[in-house]
């Protein structure tokens, strides 16, 4: 009996601590995923859950101050931004992706600020258009494979 609490608590206490840090560490760095109009319906909490918030840069809307940029995020893609919007200012250690542009899709990580804006310290953005593949040309006669 006694071999068996020699080992037992020890590992016993190794995987308590193994299982407290993992359930702390994952409460710490959860983030939620919403939508603009569902950030702006959070009230307090979105002032201190982080969040990740998916939205259209407004062309034109880009601005950068040093080593800030603000931009605002739209609910709908094109021209007409039609939708919510929401002010993103951006600090983060990282530099913009190359795909972050007028129009781009957008994730911001972070949290929304007293001010209003989202205080983002994560951007993603893709171009859907830089990763769709291209039409092949239509087939005409003068160019059909020929059979044997």
């Amino acid at each position: 009996m006694n071999r068996y609490l020699k080992f037992g608590l020890p590992i016993a206490a190794i995987l308590g601590t193994l299982g407290w840090l993992a359930v702390s560490s994952t409460k710490e760095t959860a983030g939620y995923f919403k939508e603009i109009h569902e950030v702006k319906q959070m009230g307090d909490q979105a002032h201190v859950k982080n969040l990740r918030v998916n939205g259209y840069v407004k062309a034109g809307s880009i601005a950068r101050a040093g080593s800030s940029t603000t931009f605002l995020l739209v609910e709908k893609p094109g021209d007409g931004n039609v939708g919510d919007n929401l002010r993103v200012v951006y600090t983060g250690d990282d530099p913009l992706p190359d795909t972050f542009k007028d129009r781009a899709e957008a994730l911001a990580d972070g949290k929304l600020g007293a001010d209003g804006a989202f205080h983002a310290n994560k951007i993603q953005a893709k171009c859907a258009s830089k990763y769709e593949g291209a039409t092949p040309p239509p087939v005409s006669a003068s160019n059909k494979p020929s059979t044997i």
